[in-house]
């Protein structure tokens, strides 16, 4: 999203590309692996990143949820639509 604001977009939509899902804060499988010491394949610090990106800018963003979302993936969600009015 900060690159897509740098090079200039006015609006964001976050969508996702698999059927019937659409955004969780956090994978379980990264989760464990983060309390084993394990690498993990997702970063905890860019759902912060992309709520900042959301409210922190005069870009508009869209939430285009189209399946489930839970736990941190609805914030995101309500944020998008909050920061979007």
């Amino acid at each position: 999203m900060k690159d897509a604001r740098e090079a200039g977009a006015r609006v964001i939509v976050l969508a996702s590309g698999v059927k019937g899902h659409w955004f969780e804060h956090a994978w379980l499988q990264d989760l464990a692996d983060a309390i084993e010491g394990k690498p993990r394949l997702g970063r905890g610090v860019a759902w912060y990143n992309a709520l900042h990106e959301i409210g922190g800018t005069h870009v508009v963003s869209i939430a285009a949820v189209s399946g489930d979302c839970s736990g941190g993936g609805a914030e995101l969600g309500w944020h998008a639509i909050c920061a979007s009015r």
